[in-house]
């Protein structure tokens, strides 16, 4: 029987294709690292051009949703009393006064008071007549433009038969 002999290539030529294959990785890398440093520059501009672009259609989208709710700002501006608006909440007051729809108002305080969620000025209204006339006065109270909140309510009863009813309020400002 006769054993056939592989033939095997010389150690040498397998030594210099394993040192061939390193050298052409090695190259490779060192080209792949010198190209490097170009392509984050090219990622870190087209990153921060995509930035760009989305905060200028995020700004576009917020500028449009805010020209939609101009009417409804508008509505709120009016309700709250800031420094001009305040000459006019005192002329509601007084027309309401006239009208004898309320008997008198005072400001609780000598300006605006400030809490944590808002700013406002505390102010006492009094009204005086029968139910019919307290419960026009309240109307009349709740149709002005102003935002405000109640914050006290006692009503008493006079001797005569008529009430006396003071309603504190808290009218919000701007500040």
């Amino acid at each position: 029987m006769k054993i056939n002999k592989i033939k095997t290539s010389p150690f040498w030529l397998k030594i210099a294709s394993i040192h061939l294959v390193n050298l052409t990785l090695l190259l490779l890398t060192l080209v792949l690292l010198g190209k490097l440093p170009q392509k984050a520059q090219i990622m870190r501009q087209l990153r921060n051009q995509k930035i760009a672009q989305e905060e200028k259609t995020s700004i576009e989208v917020l500028e449009a949703e805010l020209l939609a709710l101009d009417p409804q700002i508008e509505m709120l501006e009016k309700a709250f009393v800031g420094d001009q608006d305040f000459l006019r909440f005192v002329e509601t007051m007084d027309e309401l006064k006239s009208r004898g729809l309320i008997a008198d108002y005072e400001p609780l305080s000598g300006g605006v008071v400030r809490s944590k969620r808002s700013s406002g000025l505390p102010v006492e209204l009094t009204l005086v007549g029968d139910a019919g006339q307290i419960s026009q006065g309240l109307s009349a109270i709740s149709e002005i433009t102003f935002l405000f909140k109640p914050v006290t309510f006692e009503m008493q009863k006079t001797e005569d038969g008529n009430y006396n009813l003071n309603y504190g309020i808290f009218v919000y400002t701007y500040e």
